[in-house]
């Protein structure tokens, strides 16, 4: 009889359901927020039921439920009085009468990095987005377990300025990797500016707390930025100009300075030369970079996924060291891929349904390798969409779109086929499993990827672009097979073991790709091939006339 565990993460903001089997994490599901998002609808019972349904089991064969506590916030950040998962909360949606456990939020964080990392001794650093009450804490880890020994607990001046200059750049709040990525083309003029209203910050923000309401507090220093750097925020719509420019990299100077001095805290602390870096804000590949470059640090550990849809993972890894005193052995590419994944019967069965055109390659995969690579060196981009998905927002390697790195114009290419306003889309690399070594280096670790913004030029050909959200993907024979062979039928015939490669998904949009969404991306977007499972869709062969149309088709599926 197998041990069956769940773990929960539920905010809204998302959730997700999580199954390990035996100390194997099987099967992982995530789910968007509803528009209404009322309490009951942000239970992940879609997530669950794909958890139960994929591993052919019922409620009643689940020992334990574990879920990850939401964060206590400040006032006025929680849209409810109660947070949406408890206990009874539990026992009473899902009729479930075993075991319930939880575990801290960020403890889920810690947790899902640490226990993934195969690190047996490693300082641990959270570090979270603004509106929890706990926006950093620290901890160590030593191969059975972990220890969290301080927090920083609200507020900090760091996450609020972050999420202010987001704001006043023209992004939305979940696009601070845009910063990043545009701070490559500036100058740190006015990190100083910065750094004067987090002082004022740091000794203000609780007196003020006193007086209003946390938004009230955001909205004044807000204008006080505004004053501070003499100009009107910039609005969506106009073109992003060198100032703004220095605005990004002088934000990203100020973040590095402050990630640099948390890894020297938990480095002082711990005296370990492994660190565990977790958290919402833990994918800034520069600040990682001068982490393992500046710090002596021998290995430096940041998981694929970093949002809180891990948290599931995080809390029921250690809802299983409770149960069982043992830690899961956790393969960092396996795991990445748990969520759902489609047959070439039910993508069939879709496209027929929608009338678009398709060439089917059923039992003749080297002929359609074959024919994609070739369309890669031609300069054609490519979506992939391919095996189950990935868990978090983050990146893929089963849902990409591909282009050849050698071109010049290859960032343009992908910023267009992305609908990309203001040409700020994460661009990364997939990479030979076989010719990794001699092109990367060992002391960045990053689950499936290892990153970092200015090593291995010569893989990168003629691409031009400075994105700072680079991420590399080591191409596995076992765990993507169908990728692998693409990039040695490349490499055999180019020369070249890399491609650029960025999320399947519209500039804008998040990365939660299912069959349908991968379409209408396909419809909207300026991508040239689709291959889905063993069928190619060309753009030069369909001409829907809108996503209108599209929806009415498979709405009546």
């Amino acid at each position: 009889m197998s041990l069956n565990m769940i773990g929960l993460w539920a905010s809204n903001e998302g959730s997700s359901c999580c199954l390990l089997q035996d100390g194997v994490v099987r099967f992982c599901g995530q789910q968007k927020p509803p528009p209404e998002n009322k309490p009951q609808q942000l239970i992940p019972i879609e997530a669950f039921n794909f958890c139960l349904k994929s591993a052919d089991i019922s409620i009643t064969d689940v020992n334990c439920i574990t879920f990850s506590e939401e964060p206590k916030k400040p006032m006025e950040f929680h849209p409810y009085n109660s947070p949406v998962l408890t206990v009874d909360k539990i026992r009473d949606f899902f009729c479930y009468s075993g075991t319930v456990t939880s575990v801290d939020h960020q403890k889920s964080h810690a947790a899902y990095n640490y226990y993934s990392s195969a690190l047996q001794e490693a300082a641990i650093m959270v570090i979270d987005k603004v509106g929890p009450w706990t926006l950093s804490s620290y901890g160590y880890g030593n191969g059975e377990k972990i220890e969290m020994f301080d927090i920083q607990p609200f507020p900090s001046s760091v996450a609020i300025v972050s999420s202010l200059i987001t704001s006043y750049l023209g992004f939305k709040d979940s696009d601070e990797y845009k910063v990043m990525l545009l701070s490559n083309y500036g100058k740190p003029i006015y990190a100083e500016k910065i750094n004067q209203l987090m002082s004022y910050m740091d000794r203000e923000f609780n007196k003020s707390l006193c007086h209003g309401g946390f938004q009230k507090i955001i909205t004044k220093y807000s204008e006080e930025l505004t004053e501070l750097l003499k100009a009107p925020p910039r609005n969506s719509q106009i073109p992003i100009s060198n100032f703004h420019r220095d605005i990004a990299s002088s934000m990203q100077l100020v973040y590095e300075e402050f990630f640099i001095d948390r890894a020297i805290y938990a480095y002082e602390k711990t005296n370990l030369s492994n660190l565990s870096i977790a958290g919402n804000l833990s994918r800034n590949s520069r600040a990682n970079k001068r982490i393992s470059t500046e710090l002596p640090f021998k290995k430096v550990f940041v998981q694929q996924s970093c949002d809180d849809s891990i948290c599931s993972i995080g809390a029921v890894m250690e809802g299983f060291l409770e149960e069982t005193g043992r830690v899961m052995a956790v393969n960092p590419v396996k795991d990445f891929l748990l969520g759902p994944e489609y047959s070439d019967d039910e993508i069939e069965h879709v496209l027929k349904a929608t009338a678009i055109e398709y060439e089917d390659y059923r039992g003749r995969e080297e002929d359609m390798i074959s024919f994609i690579a070739r369309m890669l060196t031609k300069g054609k981009v490519i979506g992939w969409f391919q095996g189950r998905a990935g868990i978090g927002s983050e990146y893929s390697p089963s849902r990409l779109v591909l282009a050849d790195s050698r071109n010049h114009n290859t960032y343009n290419k992908l910023s267009s086929a992305l609908k990309s306003n203001d040409d700020l889309i994460p661009i990364g690399y997939v990479v030979l499993d076989k010719e990794w070594n001699n092109h990367w280096p060992n002391n960045i670790q990053k689950g499936t990827t290892e990153e970092n913004t200015d090593e291995a030029p010569q893989f990168r050909g003629g691409m031009d672009t400075n994105s700072g959200e680079e991420f590399l993907f080591r191409v596995n024979q076992q765990y993507t097979p169908l990728l692998y062979k693409l990039m040695e039928r490349f490499y055999s015939s180019t020369g070249y073991a890399i491609l650029a490669a960025s999320p399947l998904r519209l500039a804008g949009e998040e990365n939660q790709t299912n069959l349908y969404e991968a379409i209408r991306i396909f419809i909207i977007g300026k991508i040239d091939l689709l291959i889905m499972g063993n069928f190619i869709l060309r753009r030069e062969k369909n001409s829907i006339p809108s996503v209108s149309w599209l929806r009415i088709q498979l709405k009546n599926l």
